[in-house]
Parts: C-alpha cells; sequence; structure tokens
C-alpha cells in the first residue's frame, strides 16, 4: 500500500508538470500569433526576427510607434519632474493662459492710450496678479457725501479722521447699492468719466484711512535694516487727479514713513485745470512744510514731469511714486535700506491692487511676488519668480532680482541715475520709459530688485482719463528710439512687429 501510494503520488507529480508545460506551450504560441497578426504587413509577413544577438528587430512602423511611445513616456517623466516644482499644474496651465490674455488687453489699453494720451501720473501700469482678500464687504446703508463743514476736516470732499469700521477702513471695499438716486446715480457716473475710477466710493473713505500689513514676519525682525539710511525725496507727479485720492497718497506717505527718512514730498503738477489742484491745494498743505508744489508751466507729459520733480529734489535717493498709491507700514526702509547697501540698485516695491471701483486693498504674501519682463511688442508684463532665483534666497521675503520695472514705483539713488543719463530726453509723454530704465540699468553697471518687504497700493486703471493732442504714436516713437540705442541686433524682433515702420523717431 505504501509503494501504491508513492506511485500515485508520483503520478499526480507528472501529470500536474505537464499541464503546466502544455498551458506555457499554449500561451507562447498564442502570443507569438497575435504579435504576428499585429505586426503584419501588406504582404503578411512577421513583424519582427530574432537578430544574432537575440535582440527583436521590428520593422519601421512597428518600431516608430514604440519610439512614440517611449517619447510619450519619457515626456510624461520630465513633466512629472516639472510639476515637482509646481503646486498646482493646472493652475500654472490657467496662469499662462491669463498672461496671454493679459498682453493681448495691454495691446487694446497702448492702443486707447494713444488714441486719448496720458499725462503726468496718469501711465497706469499693468496690473499684476491678485490674490483675492477674504475680508467682509461694507455696503453703506445710503450712500453719503458729506457736507463741507461736516467732513472733520473743513476741506471740501475730504473725511479725514478714519474711524473704527469706517468706509473702506483697513483696505475693505466699499459697495454701493443697486438702488441709487438719480441724484447720487449722476454723481458716481460723473466720477467715473473724470478719473476712469470710482470717485465717489474714494470720497467716501477717509484719505487717513488704514490699511493692512502685508509684511512677512521676516520683514520686521529687528535690526533687519541699517539704521544709518539716506533720506530721500517722494516725487509725485499728477494731472487733475481726484482730490481725495491724491490726498490719500501724500498721507500715505507722511504718516507711514519714518520723519527723517522723508526730507520732502514733491507734488509736481502737470499744467492741471481742475479748481481743487489750484489754489485749494496749495492752502490744504500750508500745514504740512515737508510737502512742495511744483508746477510747470504747460502740458509736459509723465517723462518730462519727472525730470522736473528731480531737478527740484535735495535728497540723495529719488523715490517716484504715482499720484493714487497708498503706502502701507513699513514701505520704505526695505527701499533705502538696499540702496544704502549699493548705490546701483534700484528698487521697487510689491505693486499691490487698489480696486478701481470698490477701493478694495488686494495684497498678497511673498510667496506670490512677481517680477517683470517684456515681449517682444516692447510691453512690460508680470512672470512669476524663476526657481533659479528663488533657489538664491531662504527667505521669500528677500529681494529679487528683476529684468525689467513697471515704471510707476521706484527708487534710486539721484547720483546713480544722472549717471545713467536719466530718461532719454527724445521720449515723449509716456511709454517705453520704465524698459529703457530698465535695460541701461543692468547695461551699465547696475541691478534691478523687486523687494517683498515694501507694500505700496496703485488704482489701476481701465483706461485713461487723460486726453493729448497729438497725431503722434508717442509710444512707437519712444520704442523704437529704446529699441535704436539699447537692443542692438535684438531690435529686429521688435521691427518685425511693426512691418518694419521705424517712422521718424529723432536724433539718437
Amino acid at each position: 500500500m505504501a509503494l501504491l501510494g508513492r506511485r500515485r503520488s508520483s503520478f499526480l507529480k507528472l501529470a500536474a508538470l505537464c499541464g503546466v508545460v502544455w498551458f506555457m506551450a499554449v500561451f507562447v504560441l498564442y502570443s507569438d500569433d497575435a504579435r504576428r497578426s499585429a505586426g503584419s504587413g501588406p504582404s503578411g509577413s512577421g513583424s519582427g526576427v530574432v537578430s544574432g544577438g537575440g535582440a527583436v528587430e521590428y520593422e519601421p512602423s512597428r518600431r516608430l510607434a514604440l519610439e512614440g511611445i517611449r517619447n510619450r513616456f519619457n515626456q510624461f517623466m520630465d513633466n512629472a519632474r516639472r510639476d515637482a516644482d509646481r503646486p498646482d499644474p493646472e493652475a500654472d496651465q490657467q496662469q499662462q493662459q491669463q498672461q496671454e490674455q493679459d498682453i493681448e488687453d495691454v495691446e487694446v489699453k497702448f492702443v486707447d492710450r494713444n488714441q486719448l494720451g496720458d499725462g503726468g501720473g496718469g501711465a497706469d501700469l499693468d496690473e499684476p496678479p491678485v490674490a483675492k482678500t477674504h475680508a467682509k464687504q461694507v455696503t453703506p446703508s445710503r450712500p453719503i457725501r458729506l457736507p463741507d463743514d461736516q467732513n472733520g476736516a473743513g476741506i471740501p470732499g475730504v473725511i479725514a479722521p478714519p474711524s473704527e469700521g469706517g468706509p473702506g477702513e483697513l483696505g475693505k471695499p466699499v459697495v454701493l447699492p443697486k438702488d441709487l438716486s438719480p441724484e447720487i446715480k449722476k454723481l458716481v457716473d460723473d466720477g467715473w468719466a473724470k478719473n476712469a475710477f470710482n470717485q465717489y466710493v474714494a470720497d467716501m473713505i477717509s484719505i487717513r484711512r488704514t490699511l493692512p500689513d502685508p509684511r512677512d514676519a521676516w520683514c520686521k525682525e529687528p535690526g533687519r535694516y541699517r539704521d544709518d539710511l539716506p533720506p530721500t525725496s517722494v516725487i509725485i507727479c499728477f494731472h487733475n487727479e481726484a482730490w481725495s485720492v491724491l490726498l490719500r497718497t501724500v498721507h500715505s506717505v507722511l504718516d507711514r514713513s519714518p520723519e527723517h527718512l522723508v526730507k520732502e514730498v514733491i507734488l509736481v503738477d502737470d499744467f492741471s485745470d481742475m479748481p481743487h489742484t489750484q489754489k485749494q491745494l496749495e492752502e490744504y498743505f500750508l500745514a504740512y512744510p515737508r510737502v512742495k508744489i511744483v508746477r510747470a508751466a504747460k502740458r509736459e507729459g509723465l517723462i518730462r514731469a519727472r525730470l522736473l520733480g528731480a531737478r527740484h529734489a535735495t535728497a540723495p535717493v529719488l523715490t517716484y511714486l504715482d499720484s493714487h498709491c497708498e503706502c502701507t507700514t513699513g514701505w520704505l526702509e526695505p527701499l533705502l535700506d538696499r540702496i544704502a547697501r549699493n548705490s546701483t540698485t534700484v528698487v521697487c516695491p510689491v505693486i499691490d491692487v487698489i480696486d478701481d471701483n470698490t477701493m478694495e486693498y488686494h495684497y498678497r504674501d511673498s510667496g506670490g511676488v512677481n517680477v517683470g519682463g517684456f515681449d517682444w511688442n516692447l510691453q512690460f508684463n508680470w512672470h512669476a519668480v524663476p526657481e533659479r532665483e528663488k533657489r538664491k534666497h531662504k527667505s521669500a521675503a528677500e529681494p529679487v532680482w528683476s529684468p525689467t520695472m513697471a515704471g510707476g514705483l521706484f527708487a534710486i539713488d539721484r547720483v546713480f541715475f544722472e549717471r545713467l543719463g536719466t530718461y532719454d530726453s527724445g521720449f515723449d509723454i509716456w511709454g517705453g520709459e520704465n524698459l529703457e530704465l530698465s535695460f541701461k540699468t543692468w547695461m551699465c553697471g547696475g541691478s534691478l530688485e523687486i523687494i517683498p518687504c515694501s507694500h505700496v497700493g496703485h488704482i489701476f486703471r481701465k483706461r485713461s482719463p487723460y486726453k493729448w493732442r497729438t497725431g503722434v504714436n508717442v509710444i512707437k516713437r519712444n520704442s523704437v528710439r529704446l529699441a535704436e540705442v539699447w537692443m542692438d541686433e535684438y531690435a529686429q524682433y521688435y521691427y518685425q512687429r511693426i512691418g518694419n515702420d521705424k517712422g521718424d523717431f529723432g536724433d539718437v
């Protein structure tokens, strides 16, 4: 019985082994037939032969298909590696699409501005990407414009002392009801027509309103900035700027800057003709001896108005601001610190967005800072900070290099500015001066930085409210001068985009 049991066990093992061999043979034959069937050409020949080295060589169509798969796989792996540096690839694609749309929008705005003509202090910057804040909206129960004798300042159209929870405090939005009376609606519409932003809402907000502090903790560490910072002349050019907005700009400088660092605030009036920009403005600032008003004898445009302000400045550092800005706490020291360490450094604050309708102050943290670039139409645009630049810094709040500046808000050492030749004297009105100053800063031994610890808000308007009587395309003319002087062999790429029609660009 034991012998019979052993034979039965051996027989079962043999049967199992035969079954396995049969299964493997069928599998191999089936796989080979399937491969032959899939790879057969019109002649019905097989797709591959075994070479002497044992490798399978496929006919061209099969080989190309495999290479296509391999390439797609490699591309997938490359994308995966790149995506490791991007928190959200979909968001990156959306950002790219938005940048393309922004470029188109900028082109439209430039066309509009050529027809309308922008002026001193009126050349708005291209709006950087905005991260929406989660501030609770403040909707006044009824839109009230305080009478002149009840506005808390004794000055027409001004609400001076900020009140806790008041309209626009802490940068919160002011939203008007939809069912406005005809009288109020007319005031709102008139404000939009004159200023290209909601002047009615701007007038409801205190000219000394509170703002959030958007700085990173790194910026506030003791000893972060030098003690021997140089003083600056803050130059603000304007043309028919709205009353409350202009005053709010100046007060934000005076209220949020150490007194010893602001030697003077120079208001350059580029031939305004609105009543509030004349005697009323002079009387208001009589109480502020550091504020000087310089008036142009004729309409000069932004570039020459800035140079006029520089000629009247007495501080070693020049700081330029637009006339519809609001400076935040600690905005000035980080700018002056970089210049104190290296006088050839040109510095720009982070430009936050003030909504043109609600006056809401939008800001983003240091991780969302953008740097300036340009396209071959010589139009400024914004870009995310490159990874190679990020890797140079331990903190996202540290200054970062920027190829170009937006142009409206920056600080520069006075001597270095003169060494660069200031602005091209052949430039007219505005347009291209930001790229010109950026190019020659880098090409003449300087550097250009965005300072994440410095935040200044700016009202970005969708059109220019100012008019120029000129038939000259000043932006094109200025850009051609820029290309002729600074771009060498790269100028051809810009000329191709204007049909190689340089026009009359003057003497360079």
